[in-house]
């Protein structure tokens, strides 16, 4: 069976207040003037498919996690690969975003501490170790970035892992996939990495860690 194809998302006249005509009019303008091909054109084929997933235009203020979560379990269905899907499924997020709207919320602020830390986790070893014996005198602000990385990392892997899995593979993947999947710039990238090899180091000197990443 064939795909249905599509025509441009930038040839369609649509309503302004669908996600789809804000996406052209607010963001896919300084995507192309910046230079940002690649995200530009991942984005129109995503609010493309989300119109087609939806039947007609998308009202951008409908747009939520868990609109979004049937939109990438329907173009699982279609014969698009679970990777494809959930590459689209970031994509329609970031637009989200982009725009100021509130149904997809990032994971960047604010953090969600586990009220409990489970202990073995990287939460609990944050809470318990780092934190007290390597930020003393650390800003409120950098603390919180600690947090918002953990609940990044929880969000790919839908559960908190424990301290002894921050292997250089799981942190080489989950670079790859804040830069891919969420649309996040090099330099936030690099900063993650610097957070979790931190921890992923302190871990291994206490001999949490089988390895050194």
């Amino acid at each position: 069976m064939k795909r249905q194809t599509l025509k441009p998302v930038w040839a369609i006249d649509w309503p302004a207040d669908s996600l789809q005509g804000r996406y052209l009019s607010e963001i896919r303008p300084d995507l192309i003037a910046k230079s940002q091909l690649a995200i530009a054109h991942a984005c129109d084929a995503a609010v493309n498919h989300l119109s087609t997933f939806t039947d007609g235009p998308t009202l951008a203020a409908s747009v939520d996690n868990p609109l979004v979560e049937r939109f990438v379990a329907w173009l699982a269905n279609k014969r698009f690969t679970e990777r494809t899907a959930i590459v689209k499924g970031e994509r329609v997020r970031y637009v989200v975003r982009r725009l100021g709207l509130e149904g997809c919320p990032s994971m960047r602020t604010p953090s969600k501490r586990p009220p409990n830390p489970t202990p073995g986790t990287i939460w609990h070893f944050f809470e318990t170790h780092y934190r007290p014996q390597r930020m003393l005198d650390a800003k409120p602000i950098s603390i919180e970035q600690y947090r918002i990385c953990f609940n990044r990392l929880e969000r790919q892997h839908g559960r908190e892992l424990l301290i002894g899995e921050l292997t250089s593979e799981v942190i080489t993947n989950h670079l790859a996939w804040a830069l891919e999947f969420n649309a996040m710039a090099p330099a936030s990238v690099n900063s993650i990495r610097r957070k979790l090899l931190a921890i992923a180091r302190e871990a291994y000197a206490v001999k949490l860690l089988a390895d050194l990443p």
